[in-house]
């Protein structure tokens, strides 16, 4: 009976070990092993910055872009000078799955790993959706649902960016960061066609800028 007392106290002290080391080794990893930070891509400052593309069934003459000054009243502003934001109208001669492309003058790179991307969103009620496109180190794109644009008054969508999208490679220099290529938002079939406007502010990514320092890692970044 003793020789089994034994036996079960010795599990119970491995098991007990082993939580700690784990909880420690995790809390190594968070504490020294991440850098999390907020990345503003773009403020939607410069109306050059930003192009419209809308599908073959829009009426052309009511649709574009335009930059309007203000801010979303709910959204915290920690660079002074970000008063503008882009307005976005539409309209289709026929219903269907039209789309609009709200896309910058050049592929916005996103640094570090990113782990979710964000932009506020004047929703005016209508049953339209919002997508973010962003091209991987290979030129591969992948498509993100930011959400519904049913709903009125601004509103902060976001999508997370999951592991499974290629961030890095094999070889030196190993980050290889996504870049942003587009908005696009796309028409419910149902809904009413004539006349959308929506408006967008503050481009944003939390992303992890931590990178593993070893011997002469500065060569990694040479090119001769």
């Amino acid at each position: 009976m003793g020789f089994k007392k034994y036996i079960a106290l010795a599990i119970v002290c491995v098991c007990m070990f082993s939580l700690v080391t784990s909880e420690n080794a995790f809390g190594r990893r968070i504490r020294k092993e991440e850098i999390i930070q907020t990345e503003v891509l773009d403020g939607f400052e410069n109306l050059a910055d930003w192009s419209f593309k809308a599908s073959e069934h829009a009426d052309k003459a009511r649709c574009g872009i335009k930059l309007l000054v203000g801010k979303p009243g709910s959204m915290v502003v920690t660079r002074g000078k970000e008063e503008n934001f882009l307005g976005i109208k539409a309209a289709f001669r026929r219903k269907g799955y039209n789309y609009i492309e709200i896309i910058p003058k050049a592929e916005i790179p996103i640094p570090g790993k990113v782990t979710s991307v964000d932009v506020w969103v004047w929703g005016g009620n209508y049953h339209y959706t919002l997508e973010a496109h962003l091209l991987d180190y290979r030129n591969i794109t992948h498509v993100f649902p930011m959400g519904s644009l049913e709903y009125m008054g601004w509103k902060n969508l976001s999508a997370y960016i999951p592991g499974s999208i290629p961030q890095q490679g094999k070889y030196v220099p190993r980050f290889r960061g996504l870049r942003f290529a587009k908005f696009v938002i796309w028409t419910h079939p149902t809904e009413r066609i004539y006349g959308f406007y929506t408006y967008l502010d503050r481009l944003k990514a939390i992303t992890d800028v931590y990178v593993k320092k070893y011997d002469g890692d500065y060569l990694g970044n040479q090119q001769w």
